[in-house]
């Protein structure tokens, strides 16, 4: 029973997410008015708003105006899903569960607003940095991670200044709970790993011709995709790093 809830509750929020990642960027209220079709504006009936399974019976098509629904919704939808559920094996319904999902469903929404708008608006990293505070106190290392996420920091707001502005401040600001998140060393393999797969994806990107040349390639992305990494394979990599010397 408690997992069906924690799938019913994942794709929920996942819904939720959604929503937010819509509004935010855009400075919408996230209240009012209640979900609506991006393109024709029709208000949407509660059956033509249920997670992940609208999606499915639609089409992936608006009710309406048969427009196109954005792959996204479904993909954060069965994202949140994964999340809840991982967290759920991780830590059972705890305070670290929480903590978890909390940090992970703000790292969607930062990869995705980042990736479709090449924002990432404050709203997401203040949500993104309370539990990784919290994460960073449980584990006992808060100040460590402090430590750490001030040099990124600056090394961020450094590369920003140089390249006039080629580092947004979201991905600064993500930084900072990144840092906090995985702790000293986890955040460094994260950060090298992103780095590393922006310049890779960036290059290939650039041959295939999908970003032109000129155009900002979102970092957002590749910063969650290196936390996730990290936290996923992180022990492996450094201590197969370590086993060198």
């Amino acid at each position: 029973m408690d997992f069906v809830l924690v799938i019913l509750f994942g794709a929920i929020f996942g819904s939720f997410l959604n929503m937010l990642i819509y509004r935010l960027p855009r400075e919408q209220s996230i209240i009012s008015p209640p979900s609506r079709c991006p393109k024709c504006g029709n208000l949407l009936k509660w059956y033509m708003n249920i997670p992940i399974l609208s999606y499915l019976f639609l089409g992936g098509k608006c009710f309406y105006c048969k427009e196109p629904i954005p792959i996204r919704y479904l993909v954060v939808e069965i994202l949140e899903v994964i999340v809840f559920l991982v967290c759920y094996l991780d830590w059972g319904i705890s305070l670290n569960f929480f903590l978890y999902i909390w940090f992970f469903s703000a790292s969607i929404g930062i990869f995705f607003t980042d990736l479709e708008t090449l924002l990432i608006p404050d709203s997401f990293s203040i949500l993104s940095l309370i539990p990784a505070i919290g994460i960073a106190i449980l584990r006992g290392n808060l100040i460590e991670s402090i430590i750490v996420a001030a040099v990124i920091f600056l090394l961020f707001y450094g590369v920003s200044v140089i390249t006039n502005g080629g580092m947004g401040g979201g991905d600064t600001k993500y930084s900072i709970s990144m840092s906090c998140f995985l702790g000293v060393f986890h955040s460094l393999f994260g950060f090298f790993t992103a780095f590393l797969l922006g310049s890779v994806f960036g290059v290939i990107f650039r041959i295939c011709g999908i970003i032109k040349k000129g155009e900002p390639i979102p970092f957002g992305p590749f910063l969650v995709l290196g936390c996730i990494i990290s936290y996923g394979f992180g022990d492996y990599f450094i201590r197969l790093y370590l086993s060198l010397f």
